[in-house]
């Protein structure tokens, strides 16, 4: 039997659609398996830095609240010391 263009196209179409509606459902229960569990998520109780106080200076560029940050990442300077040690 000879095989001609044509049937090879149609002999691959099957496989093709199966392949695609494959990746669609896995797609799908994928998105179900992640999001079937899920809940909303809540804001943990913080601290009062966020909230602004009863009552603070208004002019533009005014400092409202401050407080100590650490150094997460920091280079040397040229002399060898370190930013924020002194």
């Amino acid at each position: 039997m000879h095989t001609t263009p044509s049937r090879l196209r149609r002999s691959r179409t099957p496989h093709a659609v199966r392949v695609a509606v494959l990746t669609v459902v896995s797609c799908i229960a994928a998105v179900v398996a992640l999001t079937a569990g899920a809940h909303p998520a809540h804001a943990a109780p913080g601290d009062d830095f966020h909230t602004p106080p009863a009552e603070f200076a208004s002019a533009p560029g005014s400092i409202i609240r401050t407080e100590p940050m650490p150094l997460f990442a920091s280079v040397p300077g040229t002399d060898g010391t370190w930013p924020g040690s002194g």
